[in-house]
This record gives C-alpha cells, structure tokens and sequence, in this order.
C-alpha cells in the first residue's frame, strides 16, 4: 500500500496506542523523562507543531528548564535526544520486532516520524494549524480526556484520579474511530484552561470527558461527564460509589474505565448515537469514512432495507476515497456479507467480497476489532465455526470492555451455535449500555427459541416495533405456534400480503446461510410450516 510521504500514513489513535505499547517495555517504563521526551514530540507533529520541535523548547517543556535556557551551553537535550535514540533501536529490536508502526527520530532533527515496517520512512510536513472547516468531521471523531479534579493532600489519592484519566486515554484510543489528544498535551494544559469552550481551539476536539474524584473516608465517588464541545451541551453525566482501600484501587480504576467505555465507546455508544442524532438533524454533508460510520449506526438503529442500502452506498464511497481506511473496509465487508438477507443485490459473490474486505480491513490494522468481526461473519457464512470463534476471541481481547464490539460478538456466537457463551455476553453487553442495537434482541430471541422458551423468545422481540421486518415476524409466528395459542392468528391478521409472502418463502438454505446450527434451522423452518401461513406454502 502506497502512502503519500508528506504526511503520517497512521491515524492518530494508532499513532498513540504505539506510544503506549513502547511505554510499557523495560527501557521506557523505568524512565519518564524518555517516556516525555517522546510523547511531547509525537504530540507536537500530530498537532502540526513539528516546527516548534526545537532544543529550547524540549528543555523547557520537557526537562523543566527555566525560561532563560541557552542550548548552546548545555547539552542535556542532546544526551537525552541520544539515550531515546538507543531506546527505541532496542525497544524495535527486541518486543516491538512485530509492531505494525516504527517510530524514530531521524538524526539531526527532534521531529519524530513514523513508518511501516514494509514502507519507507513518511516525515509529516507542516500544515495550516487553523482550525478545520466545522462542515465536514474529521475521518475519526477527536475527543479529549482531561486529568480528573482531585482536592486531596495525600499523593495515593492524586495518583488513583490521576490514572482514570490516563486509563480512559488509552482505552478510547483503541478504536479506530476516535482520535484521542495525547494525555501529556492534555495535563500539561490543564492549568491554562479556564473554559471547557477552550478545549475545542485548543485541541480541535468534538467531545471532551472530565470528571472529578471524592474521598469521604474509606468511601469514593468519582464523578464523569461528556460534554459536546461546539455548544457547551453536558450530554451524559454520571456518578460511580465504592469503597475505597489503597491496596484494592486497580480494581476499582478498572471497574470504572469499564462502565465508560461500555457506555460511550465503540460503534454504537453514546458518543457515536450523538453524531448520528447531529447528522440527521444537520443533513450536513460530511467526510465520506465519517458518513460511513454513521449510516452503519444508523442501519443498525433502524434495521430497514433502505438504511441498508444508503450505508453500503456510503461505504463505498468511503473505501474509494479513504483507501487506507481499515473501519470503513471492515463496515463494508459486514455489509457485502448480508446483502441477500436486506435483499441488496451484489455482482459478485458476496462471500468472496465480504472476505476480501476483512482481509484489507487487517493488513492495514491488525489490531482492528471490526476487521475480526467482519472476519468471524466471513466465516459463519463458510460454515467454519472454529475460525469464526478464534476471530471473535480476537475482538473481543482488543477492546474487552466495548459493549458493542461485545454485544456483536455474542451476536455471532449464537449464529455459530455457542450459545450459553453468546447469552452470557450480550446480558453484559445490554448491562453496560442500555441503549444496544434492536440486531440484540434479536439473537436474544433465537436463543430462548433455541431453549424452546417461547414466552421469553417473545418478550425480547415485542420489545421492538419492528413489525414489517421479516426476521422479526419469523420469530414471533415460530414463538406463536411453538406456543399453540390463538394469538397466532392475530400476527398473521396484522402483517400485509408482502410480508406473509416473504416469510412464506423462506427457506432451510436462506436460515442455514447465518445460522451453523443444523437443529435450530430445522426448529425455525418447522415453525414456519405449522403456523400455515396463508398464500404459499413454506418450501
């Protein structure tokens, strides 16, 4: 893949998890003024600030050095410059020999860059730091962890505060579609902002999180906001008690980042429902990839035909424009592959596309959890469990807190036929955000069907008002005549001749397409059949 040589080929999202993978190895995790040096410069390129790389400014911002600093008469910033030198060499020698991204500092420069293992080096040029054009969004959606507010003496207690804030940065910066300000930019900010308005100028960001942590005692309270940065909008705010011991408080951070990032994160977390609401709204048009991003909340949201085919139109536009995208050739992979059951007609096979786009989607980001979930799809359309499970396990190990990487996973578990594994993750799943995608209830559906427990079967799906949409009338007509009760007769009243006759027609082939289990495909055709459903017979 061919990348333009002016600018990073990575995201900044990647671009900060690799900061984060080098961190954690023995040669950074012992030194902070390394771990600083570097993470200063990473964020000046990616800010566009590459021609404010200077020696003064390190001393200054990064080795505390007093104002009237003169590096002509000392040479610390050189010493340091060199000892990152020789860390990264050996960081990319030995644990990083298999990262996807290598950074380092080319001599006689302190401006960093960054290449691909199979690519030459891509040196980042220096472009207009005004800020961008508010009509279009950016290719992944820009948010700011600001450091917790914590008024407390004791240094164990400043140290708790400040590691949920370094904890979430690291998190959100999982995910493809969110770019993540760097949290040293961030804390060294943090004194210098007096408005939470300044934080968009300042960092071009969308969203801002902040929270604040109290002690009372051996009890805590942390308290967490997301705040829409155009208008000042506090969209989601809430508060997390527990006791607090000092010994105990890993489990307790971690307890914390869970619940926010199952509430906010992934594809249909808070904040991506909120860019979807905006987008509607507005009917402004946007960056291609980030239209992409929004129809696909957008078609799980509504789960119709026409949604289905305004998101794959989207995605491939994306692709075209966005070539090195690896979330937008994941979504369309996903999309290829359930094109028969939406009725979206393909001139290729739609396997072969399907497996062709995951495969993209992971050379270009192996660590891409929508790439794995479009991969573990691929293969229940195979018929190879065993590989669509090992691509679950994969994304679910990238983001174990995302609930809807989560509740998607489990998704297609219960497609593959493991289903206590598939029930147990989407209940966490639906715990961790109650505002889950209507494809949940669905499964939730089949496996209590699968149970041959039809008055659940039924709670979960008329918990939706999803009457025209074949899959939903499947289940509810197999509940109803697994059931033998007169309220049969009155689905089959309520639905119009079309959609009689698309249920009607459904085959053991179209529900053995995306479910492995030979069993519950044969459940689900025979309770079609004996619901005699008028106008055709079932084939």
């Amino acid at each position: 893949m061919e990348h333009d040589m002016t600018c990073p080929p990575f995201s900044d999202a990647l671009i900060n998890e690799q900061l984060q993978r080098i961190f954690t190895s023995p040669s950074f995790s012992v030194s902070d003024i390394l771990k600083r040096f570097l993470q200063y410069i990473v964020q000046e390129t990616l800010e566009e600030r590459s021609n404010m790389i200077k020696e003064y400014t390190i001393g200054v911002n990064v080795l505390n050095k007093p104002p009237d600093f003169k590096p002509q008469h000392d040479a610390i910033v050189r010493i340091h410059a060199g000892r990152l030198r020789r860390a990264l060499h050996k960081y990319y020698k030995e644990s990083g020999s298999e990262d996807l991204i290598e950074i380092s500092i080319p001599k006689g420069s302190y401006v960093p860059a960054f290449s691909r293992k199979d690519n030459g080096i891509a040196r980042p040029e220096i472009k207009n730091a005004g800020r961008p054009d508010e009509s279009h969004f950016p290719l992944a959606t820009r948010i700011v962890v600001m450091p917790f507010r914590c008024f407390e003496m004791d240094r164990r207690k400043l140290a708790f505060a400040d590691s949920i804030g370094q904890q979430l940065s690291v998190e959100f910066g999982r995910f493809s579609d969110f770019s993540v300000v760097a949290y040293y930019a961030t804390k060294q900010m943090e004194r210098r902002i007096t408005d939470i308005h300044e934080l968009s100028s300042i960092f071009r960001a969308k969203y801002a999180i902040t929270g604040n942590v109290q002690f009372e005692g051996k009890k805590l309270r942390v308290g967490v906001q997301l705040t829409d940065l155009a208008d000042g909008e506090q969209i989601w705010a809430n508060s997390f008690d527990y006791n607090y011991e000092p010994l105990s408080s890993f489990g307790v951070q971690d307890k914390i980042v869970a619940a926010v990032i199952g509430l906010l994160g992934d594809f249909y977390g808070l904040i991506m429902q909120q860019a979807t609401r905006e987008f509607v709204r507005e009917k402004k048009m946007r960056a291609s990839v980030s239209k992409a991003m929004i129809w696909y909340n957008r078609f799980h949201a509504d789960l119709n035909n026409t949604a289905f085919d305004q998101a794959i139109q989207a995605m491939e536009l994306a692709v075209k424009e966005n070539p090195d995208h690896d979330l937008a050739w994941a979504y369309l992979g996903e999309f290829y592959l359930h094109a028969d059951l939406f009725r979206h007609q393909l001139k290729d096979d739609p396997i072969l596309l399907g497996l062709e786009c995951a495969h993209r989607a992971l050379r270009l980001n192996p660590r891409s959890a929508q790439g794995y979930i479009t991969l573990a799809w691929t293969n229940i359309y195979l018929k190879n469990k065993a590989a669509a499970i090992e691509a679950i396990e994969h994304a679910r190990s990238l983001h174990p807190n995302a609930s809807g990487i989560m509740g998607l996973a489990a998704c297609i578990m219960i497609c593959a036929g493991d289903y206590e594994k598939g029930f147990k993750g989407l209940t966490k799943s639906m715990q961790l955000n109650t505002s889950y995608p209507p494809a949940f209830n669905f499964c939730m559906a089949l496996y209590f069907i699968k149970k041959k427990n039809f008055d659940l079967a039924l709670q979960w799906i008329e918990k939706l008002s999803y009457s025209s949409l074949i899959w939903f009338n499947m289940i509810r007509i197999v509940a109803y005549a697994g059931q033998g009760k007169h309220q049969l007769s009155t689905a089959l009243s309520e639905m119009t001749e079309d959609q009689t006759r698309e249920l009607a027609a459904l085959t053991r082939e179209t529900l053995g397409k995306f479910l492995l289990d030979a069993d519950l495909v044969e459940q689900l055709f025979k309770g079609l059949k004996n619901a005699k459903l008028p106008l055709l017979t079932v084939a």
